[in-house]
């Protein structure tokens, strides 16, 4: 079968990532294709990017982790009369980021935007901000295919190349192993798996093969052959 696994999307909010867009591997060149067309929004993200428009008293940053029972507490951003400077306003919603939150992590990038994430990266949060700052890209999960059979392992961060370019899409990482792809099971190969299922014997039921067969990934019609003749053929009688 394919490969599967998700990769998260870092792109602009607004930007639109089409169903089967490409990505691949930096390590072995493997192309990878999206499942599903996302809209990058403030919803349903592992992360996202903060601009601060103005010095402002106060800010706040609301969460909502997917799956956890309770809602988190709003993280409030107050400032002093020291923090006279946007990267100075920066460094100020990091600290309450850490300081509010167990869930989330927070870094001041070098145009002085703040980066925000969630933690464990197999959870999504809805975020909103009120204030002078504003979400300016986010970080979105998306489940991806193999476009082969023969994809090799994917490491952990090693599918970081857009194979599909699109304004506003900055970049792409794979936060946990991707598995090899497994290959096409031959026909050999499924009448030795016959054979174990049924104990050794070199037979088997019509309605037991023919659900066998349409049970394998990417098998749409079969048509069985029942052997009357009690001649071996091939290893079946």
């Amino acid at each position: 079968s394919q490969a599967e696994g998700f990769v998260i999307v870092y792109a602009d909010l607004g930007t639109t990532i089409n169903e089967l867009s490409r990505v691949s591997s930096s390590r072995t060149g493997d192309i990878f294709s999206t499942n599903e067309t996302i809209t990058i929004d403030n919803l349903n993200n592992n992360g996202i990017e903060l601009s601060i428009s103005a010095i402002s008293q106060t800010y706040s940053i609301t969460y909502s982790i997917h799956g956890y029972l309770s809602s988190s507490p709003v993280i409030t951003v107050t400032t002093t009369a020291n923090d006279t400077t946007i990267s100075a306003v920066a460094d100020r919603i990091v600290d309450a980021v850490t300081s509010q939150s167990s869930y989330l992590s927070a870094t001041k990038n070098n145009d002085n935007t703040v980066r925000i994430e969630v933690i464990d990266k197999n959870k999504i949060a809805d975020f909103s901000v009120t204030g002078d700052i504003e979400i300016i890209r986010a970080y979105k999960p998306v489940y991806v295919t193999s476009n082969t059979y023969v994809s090799s392992e994917a490491a952990i961060n090693t599918i970081t190349k857009i194979g599909t370019p699109v304004t506003g899409w900055r970049g792409v990482t794979n936060p946990f192993i991707i598995e090899a792809s497994k290959g096409v099971e031959t026909d050999e190969e499924f009448r030795y798996r016959i054979k174990i299922i049924k104990g050794g014997a070199n037979s088997g039921s019509y309605n037991s093969i023919s659900y066998a067969v349409s049970s394998v990934k990417g098998v749409s019609f079969c048509n069985i052959k029942q052997n009357f003749s009690g001649n071996s053929f091939n290893g079946i009688n």
